[in-house]
């Protein structure tokens, strides 16, 4: 009877434990700092003088800031890149996939564009004016643009004729008969050219001409074209949709906000309660309200927290459709783990009670 009695006695004992520690874990639920990390971020930056790198990060993964891809562009030899943002890119603007975010100018490959497109012309009008030779109509526009030049070089040689017996008396300007002169000399080589125009269309097309300036015109477009990719990859475009946050250490960044991942630093003591595909509260500091979550993942190594222990870093899943939640911003997660019950019941079994 009394080894009964004390046998009963114990097993009420661990009982009572049992149901104490339960009562404890429920009243005290699992709570840890957390930090918002974007689901995607892409970020341009300039980490020195001539040099500008374009990084793309995750925020699934436990350690905050998961190097996904990253491409840098050095200035060649002593030319510097100005690197801008454009003026329609603002904090708090939504970008879009393939949105222009940031513009590397290289004047000397501006100046090198302009060039060709300059050269280009040249020989698309040679062309034209060589394939238009022979045709009457085009040989009477050019018969008409004699005529207006003839006409405006009689305006200006009638001018000067009144304006030159008027210097003497001082009522025309030494300058303002300079003037008239050029005007002349201006007007009288538009009229030789205007021929020299006419003269051309009246000659037939020319194979062996048009052969030559189509080759010229394919080496030009070719250079054209090379430099327009060069032109192109000097713009950096978003590979991702977000939101637009300009200045600080970076020129620009873009976050993608949802879902948003929290970076929760959960002591070692209470990692036994977190699991998975837990639920999980945020109270976000920055805006006094909650957000349901999952738990996303565990990681497996172990961290050092802001105080120095070690804490183990667990991600959780936030949904975030009114983006209201942005990186950067701190609160405390608390944890729901499933499983309590299940296990307290299992350690309750094994000992028969």
């Amino acid at each position: 009877m009394a080894r009964r009695a004390q046998r009963s006695a114990g097993a009420i004992a661990l009982l009572l434990l049992l149901v104490t520690t339960l009562l404890v874990a429920r009243v005290s639920p699992v709570r840890a700092p957390a930090v918002v990390a974007a689901d995607q971020t892409f970020s341009v930056s300039s980490p020195a003088l001539g040099r500008y790198a374009w990084r793309l990060e995750s925020g699934r993964a436990p350690q905050s800031g998961g190097f996904v891809s990253e491409r840098s562009l050095q200035s060649e030899r002593s030319e510097i890149i100005d690197v801008s943002v454009p003026a329609s890119v603002t904090t708090g603007r939504a970008v879009q996939v393939n949105e222009v975010v940031a513009e590397l100018d290289s004047q000397r490959t501006l100046r090198r564009m302009e060039e060709q497109a300059q050269a280009r012309e040249v020989l698309v009008a040679e062309r034209e004016l060589i394939v238009a030779g022979g045709r009457p109509e085009a040989i009477a526009a050019a018969e008409r643009a004699v005529a207006v030049s003839e006409a405006r070089r009689s305006e200006a040689e009638a001018a000067l004729r009144r304006l030159a017996p008027l210097v003497d008396s001082g009522a025309v300007s030494v300058a303002d008969l300079d003037k008239a002169r050029l005007l002349t000399d201006t007007r009288t080589q538009e009229v030789a050219l205007a021929r020299a125009s006419v003269a051309e269309v009246r000659n037939p097309p020319r194979a062996e001409e048009l052969a030559a300036l189509d080759a010229q015109l394919a080496a030009v477009d070719s250079r054209i074209t090379e430099i327009a990719t060069l032109l192109d990859n000097q713009q950096v475009r978003s590979p991702i949709a977000g939101v637009a946050e300009v200045g600080g250490e970076m020129l620009v960044r873009v976050y993608d906000l949802d879902p948003v991942f929290l970076h929760v630093a959960v002591s070692e003591v209470d990692l036994a309660r977190v699991s998975e595909g837990d639920e999980a509260t945020f109270a976000s500091s920055a805006l006094g309200t909650t957000f349901k979550g999952r738990v996303a993942e565990v990681a497996s190594s172990v961290a050092i927290g802001i105080d120095g222990k070690p804490v183990i870093l667990v991600t959780v899943e936030v949904p975030n459709p009114g983006r209201r939640l942005r990186a950067g911003m701190t609160g405390v997660v608390e944890f729901t783990h499933e499983g309590t019950v299940p296990r307290f019941a299992s350690v309750a079994a094994a000992v028969g009670l």
